[in-house]
């Protein structure tokens, strides 16, 4: 008998964001790439955008057009600061609601 598959969480999306069905809405993706060490975490949305760690969303260039300042830009350390960030932008903007 063959070694058992393994899976795990790549991607999380909000459970307001399933029930709203938005035409693009956010979510988060676990990342790995040669570019890097370890894992990363990307936010971004339906239209193939990223938000970077300064609250800016821009267009996700394709993968042999990304250079180390995308990867520093729009790659978060950890889960916890990709969904602060984003919750921060939302916050600031009065189109998703924020103040």
């Amino acid at each position: 008998m063959g070694t058992p598959e393994q899976w795990c969480c790549v991607r999380w999306r909000r459970q307001i964001d399933l029930k709203l069905k938005h035409v693009c809405t956010p979510y988060i993706d676990r990342m790995i790439s040669p570019s890097y060490e370890g894992e990363r975490f990307a936010v971004r949305d339906d239209a193939g955008r990223c938000l970077s760690a300064e609250g800016e969303w821009e267009y996700e260039p394709q993968p042999s057009s990304r250079d180390d300042a995308f990867y520093e830009r729009c790659r978060f350390i950890d889960f916890m600061a990709a969904a602060a960030t984003l919750r921060k932008t939302e916050a600031a903007d009065p189109a998703k609601g924020g103040t």
